[in-house]
């Protein structure tokens, strides 16, 4: 008895909607929506493109410690995610320069230029950086460029500038080589792509 009220109440109030959305004074004949589609088998189906869901499970701790590791982390690639993202973003910048340069006096002062805005607005900031977070940004800095920091260093200034700063990284104890892996970093993974970066 249930299923046929409520199919008869569906066809009491459908046709009042439709009747409704017809005397709708805002709704016109002539309004429509535009979208984009494809015919599939006689049949005319709209296509909407979504943007990406990310979908993560709720994260699980096994102890206090580790929670609490996990939101020391979320605070340090915080911390460090808008300098790898500004450095990612200039160094692609500065490729399609020297893309176009081809006098070494030329390329060279677009690079000396590069370098000296990074030292006039980050110097100071990336000094105040804790050790842990300079692991991370030279992760990400891979992450965002495709290249290790010690591979940009050797490219932009030269073997032994590149050498230098790594000789200087591992005396703290890193690496200028480290490569970013997804599938290893994914709590800085997971992190970095919940917070919508």
């Amino acid at each position: 008895m249930v299923p046929f009220l409520r199919g008869v109440l569906f066809l009491i109030f459908i046709p009042s909607w439709a009747l409704a959305q017809r005397m709708d004074p805002k709704v016109g004949r002539n309004d429509t929506i535009v979208a984009p589609g494809f015919v599939l088998d006689g049949d005319t189906l709209a296509s909407f493109w979504l943007n990406p869901v990310l979908v993560q499970d709720k994260m699980l701790y096994h102890s206090p410690e580790e929670k609490l590791k996990f939101f020391r982390l979320r605070q340090d690639v915080y911390a460090v995610l808008p300098y790898a993202k500004y450095a990612g973003m200039r160094y692609k910048w500065l490729n399609a320069q020297l893309e176009h340069e081809t006098d070494k006096r030329k390329r060279k002062m677009l690079i000396r230029e590069v370098e000296e805005d990074i030292k006039k607005n980050y110097a100071k900031k990336l000094k105040d950086l804790t050790i842990t977070q300079g692991r991370i940004l030279i992760k990400l800095v891979d992450r965002e460029t495709g290249q290790t920091s010690y591979e940009i260093v050797k490219e932009l200034k030269n073997g032994f500038t590149a050498f230098l700063f790594q000789g200087i990284a591992g005396f703290f104890g890193d690496n200028l080589k480290d490569h970013y892996d997804p599938i290893t970093d994914k709590d800085i993974e997971t992190i970095i792509l919940s917070s919508g970066y």
